[in-house]
C-alpha cells in the first residue's frame, strides 16, 4: 500500500469514527428527551406541554403515554 492509499484510509478512519461519535449523541440526546418526556407524564403534564418542552412530536408524546411502566 502506498503513501497516498494509507492517507485515505485514515481519513475515512477519521470520518466514519466522527460520524458515529456524532450519531450516538444524537442518539444519547433523544432517550434522554424520551425520559424526561416519561418523567413529565407521570407527573400529569399535559400532552401539548411535554411536546413543548421536549421537541418531540405530539405523536411521540401520545405514543410514551400509552406505554406500560
Amino acid at each position: 500500500m502506498g503513501i497516498w492509499e494509507s492517507d485515505i484510509r485514515k481519513e475515512a478512519t477519521k470520518e466514519g469514527y466522527e460520524a458515529g461519535v456524532a450519531q450516538g449523541m444524537e442518539r444519547g440526546q433523544y432517550e434522554a428527551k424520551i425520559e424526561n418526556a416519561k418523567a413529565m407524564l407521570a407527573d400529569g403534564m399535559e400532552l401539548n406541554l411535554v411536546a413543548k418542552y421536549t421537541g418531540l412530536p405530539l405523536e411521540t408524546i401520545e405514543s410514551i403515554g400509552k406505554m406500560p411502566d
